[in-house]
This record gives C-alpha cells, structure tokens and sequence, in this order.
C-alpha cells in the first residue's frame, strides 16, 4: 500500500512538472529497473564476467564471492551487468537478488509466495472454538501487507477459505518462480500436553537452512522484546510444500494453538503484526 501510494503522488508530480523534467523521470525510471545483486560462486571460485552473453567471449575481470553488482539485462541464461566501471556478462545461476537496507522499498523486485496452511474442508488443528486455517489465513494477510509495505510482490497460496492440496501449492510457486516461498502455520501438541509451547521455524532442503535461521532469529529478534511467547527454535522437517519445491523456503509455526494460554496470546492482531515485522527483517537480513 506505501509503495502504491508513492507511486501514485509520483505520478501526479508528472502532471505539473516541464517536459525537461519528464525526460529526467523517465532515465530515472529506466535506472531504476537495475537491480542489486551478490555473487554466489563457490567461495574457492571465481564468477567470470565476460564481454558477452556466452562463454566465447573473453574475460574482463574475475568477481570473488559475495561482491555486489548491478544488473541491467537478461539474455537467456545470462546477466548484463555493471562493477566498478565495468560492464560485462556473467551467469545469471550465479546471482541472487539483493535487498537493500535503508533504500525506501528494500524487498523491490522480490516476489514472495506467502501460504496460509490448510483452508476450506480442512481445518488444520482446532481447539477451543478456533480453526487453524482461519488464524493461518489472518496471519499471512498480515504478512502480506508488511512484505508489501518493504516494497515486495506478494503472490498467496490462498486469500480465502479454500481447500488447497499440497500438491496445488507447490504448482503456484513453480509458476510464479519467487525469490522465497513462507508457509504460515499454528502448532499443535502430538501427545496432548497442554503446556507446550513456543514459535519456531522448520526447513526442508539444506540450501533453505540459512533462510529459515534467518527468519527465526528476524522473529525472535522482535517477539522477544514485544510479548512472553517463547521461542521453541528452527530445525529439519521433511515437509511437501518445501521438499517438492524448487525454490528456497521456510514454514513457520506460530506458537501452540494446543495450549489454552498461549492461544489466548498468539491469536491476536498484535501478535501477528510482530511475527509478521520479525519475518520481514529475517527476510531482508538474509538477502543483504
């Protein structure tokens, strides 16, 4: 909503301002269609930035891992790029996106798919006269609107009551091909234990570790200085929506809906602004 706003009040700006000024907005424009990004060769590794779009052309120069660089263009499997004067081709499997801290829409040109678990003729967990799908679907609304606030797009899973298969939530991610993909969940005790509690985060592929530590620390970061639910930790879990899709991603528990006490505290609108703050910083701390 920030971003549309600002885009909006730029575009009104247009309106009133000389045609020198218009030519000026549109090289702007055209500028700011580059987007950072962070080199992700193996660290004992060189990424060779070449004259062209192929490994016929020379070399230019040599990048070390983790140098930020500008993209311009994508030719195929290939990135234009610019570093220090220079503008060169280099693979583009060997990029990633970088968001950047302090810029006014840091997550611009991230795509994130956000899933509320479960929905429609599935319940997920219920106690105490609450469904899961239901705190599920508020929780990701939430998330949606501060990962868009930062600048991101946001694709759901779901944005109402559906039954939507596991299967069917992988597809979407495979078609919308996003820098990360959050699944939104709310626990529930596997003995009966009415005492467990805590939030934590769950990964599934080892490339998706570093993004579900970072997230959990993002949410741990916040939720510890804003409410009493403890933090139960991130760890593996052979999970569908994250084993079957290709792209990096985490599931994230909410707290213990299975714990009178600690439902009373996580089904909130407060508390979901807060895990939703802590999930957006763990976002960008990784992609920094």
């Amino acid at each position: 909503m920030r971003k549309t706003i600002l885009k909006l009040i730029a575009a009104l700006s247009i309106f009133t301002i000389s045609a020198t000024a218009l030519t000026f907005i549109a090289t702007t424009n055209a500028h700011a269609a580059s987007v950072k990004m962070k080199v992700t060769a193996p660290n004992t590794d060189k990424l060779n930035m070449r004259k062209g779009p192929g490994v016929k052309y020379s070399t230019i120069r040599k990048l070390n891992y983790n140098t930020v660089v500008t993209r311009t263009k994508v030719s195929g499997s290939w990135s234009k790029i610019t570093y220090k004067g220079d503008t060169g081709w280099v693979s583009t499997k060997y990029l990633r996106k970088v968001a950047v801290k302090g810029a006014t829409f840091p997550l611009d040109n991230f795509t994130i798919v956000v899933d509320a678990g479960h929905g429609g003729s599935d319940d997920g967990a219920y106690y105490y006269n609450t469904s899961e799908k239901s705190v599920n679907l508020k929780a990701a609304k939430e998330l949606k609107k501060q990962l868009e606030y930062e600048g991101a797009n946001v694709i759901m899973t779901r944005s109402s009551d559906k039954t939507l298969s596991l299967p069917g939530r992988v597809n979407i991610s495979k078609k919308t091909k996003p820098d990360a993909y959050i699944s939104l969940h709310h626990n529930a005790s596997k003995t009966g234990n009415k005492t467990d509690k805590g939030y934590l985060a769950l990964y599934t592929k080892s490339k998706e570790k570093a993004f579900t530590k970072s997230v959990y620390s993002g949410m741990k970061s916040v939720l510890s200085t804003k409410t009493t639910v403890p933090y139960e930790g991130y760890r593996y879990q052979n999970l569908h929506v994250l084993r079957e899709n290709p792209y990096i991603g985490t599931l994230v528990e909410y707290g213990y809906m299975s714990t009178p006490s600690e439902l009373e505290k996580i089904d909130k609108d407060s508390y979901r602004k807060y895990a939703a703050q802590g999930i957006v910083k763990g976002v960008i701390n990784y992609f920094d």
